[in-house]
Formats: structure tokens, C-alpha cells, sequence
């Protein structure tokens, strides 16, 4: 990311956090959910826009983007990234997971969706999670296509080893 992109997405949040600031009904996930759920925006900025929130934010935007995205996009796995810290929560790491199984499909050769399962498998703290979503990510991660979820099915498997 560009460092005009970062000052862009700086002044962004700048200027949400003051418009929720002056309509207290309105908040910063319900004016970058529609950008996250609607057609493909301009990457980089809502990147940058993301990337500057809170935690709080970030696990309040992933919320209710897994409330309304029934499947992953391909530009979703570029985005979705800037939202990792908030998949520390079990609850949001298991609707997320289920999201990726119902996506896996048409994203089977996708080399984004394979990095971003990467990235998952790395986050995933086998004790906070239930067998059954465990089985599930080496489900999804057996059914891909590329390089990235033989890494992903690895590094799954050193961490079950770990407990």
C-alpha cells in the first residue's frame, strides 16, 4: 500500500469517526459495510480505510459483514485481511469458516482465496475451536486447488500437534 493510499485512507477515517461523531445513529461499520458487501470499490482505499480502525471496529464491521455476505468474492480475500485481528474471537472464527466452505467452491483455483486460507490456518488456535470447524478447514483445505492449501494443511496440522 502506497503511502498516499494510507494518508487517504487516514483522512477517511478522520472524516467518518466526525460524521458518526455528529449523527450519533449513524457508525463507522454502517458506512463501510456497503462498500464491503457491494460491488468490487477501489481495493486499495477501503484497505486503507480498514486497516487505521480499532479493534472494536473491525470486529464490529466483520460481524456484520458475515451477517450479510452469504458468499466470498474473489476481492473480498484482499480485503477481508485488514479485518484479521478480530478472528481471534472463536465465535467470528467459526462463522467465518463457515463462510470459506460455502465460497471454497467457486474459488477452488482462486490463488487469492489459497493465501487467504493460508493466513487462516495460521490464526487458528485448535482449543478454542471445535472439532467439527477443525474438520471443516481440513475439508476446505483438501478440496483447493493451489499451492497455498498444502501450506494451509500444514500448517493446521503442526498446530493440532501443539495440543
Amino acid at each position: 500500500m502506497s503511502e498516499n493510499d494510507e494518508q487517504r485512507g487516514r483522512t477517511m477515517i478522520r472524516c467518518l469517526v466526525q460524521l458518526t461523531t455528529s449523527f450519533p445513529g449513524v457508525s463507522v461499520e454502517h458506512l463501510l459495510l456497503p462498500l464491503l458487501t457491494g460491488p468490487e470499490p477501489e481495493i486499495s482505499k477501503l484497505d486503507a480505510a480498514i486497516t487505521t480502525l480499532s479493534l472494536q471496529f473491525k470486529t464490529s464491521l466483520l460481524s456484520g459483514f458475515l451477517d450479510h455476505v452469504t458468499t466470498l468474492e474473489e476481492w473480498h480475500t484482499s480485503v477481508i485481511q485488514s479485518l484479521y485481528p478480530a478472528l481471534q474471537d472463536p465465535v467470528s472464527m467459526q462463522r467465518f469458516v463457515a463462510l470459506l466452505a460455502v465460497s471454497a467452491g467457486p474459488l477452488v483455483r482462486s490463488t487469492r482465496f489459497g493465501r487467504l486460507l493460508e493466513s487462516v490456518a495460521r490464526l487458528v488456535h485448535p482449543d478454542t475451536l471445535p472439532t467439527t470447524v477443525i474438520h471443516q478447514l481440513n475439508t476446505i483445505f483438501a478440496g483447493h486447488k493451489t499451492i497455498y492449501s498444502i501450506g494451509a494443511k500444514t500448517i493446521l496440522e503442526s498446530a493440532l500437534e501443539g495440543c
